[in-house]
């Protein structure tokens, strides 16, 4: 198999179907000659069938780890092959029970025979093999079922992103990006305001001559990301934290949580005890945001902005 050694793990689940696939190949074949015609397919249905004598669609489900509509058409396969029928259940008239047939319960004497030669030849593997199989089978479920591999590969995408990214101090070459960034989630999901305008067309004056900061977040020679400090009046608040925007094209990858922190720290290292922000309550993912950050819901101040239905405040420490 010259693929798998030159694709490496990554093909783990391309192997394990085709070493699942001639398992099961074998399995067909030993049936027949044991004088079963019982389908590898139908094994885990039928075992447990054999084991508990009846069982009910749900039950029989969650013990085997398929959904129910997998379990219903190998049941139904099954009882066309007349080995189970359903039942009406005697103490829930709106759920059915599955039985083995008279055919069915023939069927288990040479299962039988069969299960305890295949589990002879397994053990002959084990024993030639320097690794337990089935025991690491049984591990992997585990850690799978604790964090899927989706989500432990989704982790590392993250990780290796976030160690590309580079947060620099606003420059003129950054104007087009704060200012279509902004515009962006702005206009999908209100209506740009005069003051959108006037901050977004010109950044030195609304922000950086008031003595306030611009970072602009860098993915891949490309900007992806904005964040603002602008001085507030309120005596409450050192800064507001503003025009927070990440590129849809980056999403998901910790990117606003990485400059959210790093336009923390830099108001902190300005002596900022307090920042507040405002934001809108169908920004969910956003709030979560700003509260993962360590921001809280407090009454702010009169907002420029329509859309302003919400404000926070974080305090240096906390």
């Amino acid at each position: 198999m010259d693929f798998f050694a030159r694709s490496g793990p990554f093909a783990i689940g391309s192997r394990l179907r085709l070493l699942s696939e001639r398992l099961q190949r074998d399995a067909g074949e030993l049936n027949l000659r044991y004088g079963s015609d019982l389908k590898p397919k139908w094994f885990p249905v039928f075992y447990l069938l054999m084991q508990d004598g009846a069982a009910d669609i749900t039950t029989l489900a969650e013990s085997i780890g398929q959904t129910h509509p997998a379990v219903v058409k190998v049941v139904n396969e099954l009882a066309r092959a007349g080995l189970v029928e359903r039942r009406p259940d005697p103490k829930d008239g709106r759920r059915s029970i599955v039985y083995l047939t008279a055919s069915g319960s023939a069927t288990i004497q040479p299962l039988q025979q069969t299960i305890r030669d295949v589990d002879a030849a397994v053990a002959e593997i084990a024993a030639e093999s320097s690794h337990d199989l089935w025991g690491a089978l049984g591990e992997w479920e585990r850690l799978l079922d604790e964090k899927a591999l989706l989500k432990r590969t989704l982790s590392v995408r993250r990780k290796r992103a976030l160690r590309e990214l580079t947060i620099k101090a606003f420059t003129p070459e950054d104007q087009p990006a704060w200012h279509d960034l902004n515009e962006a989630w702005i206009s999908e999901y209100f209506v740009m305001e005069e003051a959108d305008y006037h901050s977004l067309r010109d950044p030195q004056s609304y922000v950086l001559d008031r003595g306030g900061q611009i970072l602009i977040a860098h993915y891949r020679g490309r900007a992806v990301g904005t964040c603002a400090l602008i001085p507030m009046e309120d005596e409450r608040f050192d800064y507001e934290l503003a025009k927070m925007a990440v590129s849809p094209a980056v999403q998901g990858l910790g990117f606003g949580e990485a400059l959210g922190r790093a336009t923390l720290e830099l108001a902190w290292s300005l002596g900022a005890k307090v920042v507040y922000l405002e934001t809108n309550d169908r920004l969910r993912p956003a709030i979560a945001l700003y509260e993962k950050l360590g921001f809280r819901h407090v009454s702010g101040i009169e907002s420029p902005y329509e859309r302003c239905n919400v404000q926070m405040a974080v305090r240096s420490g906390e």
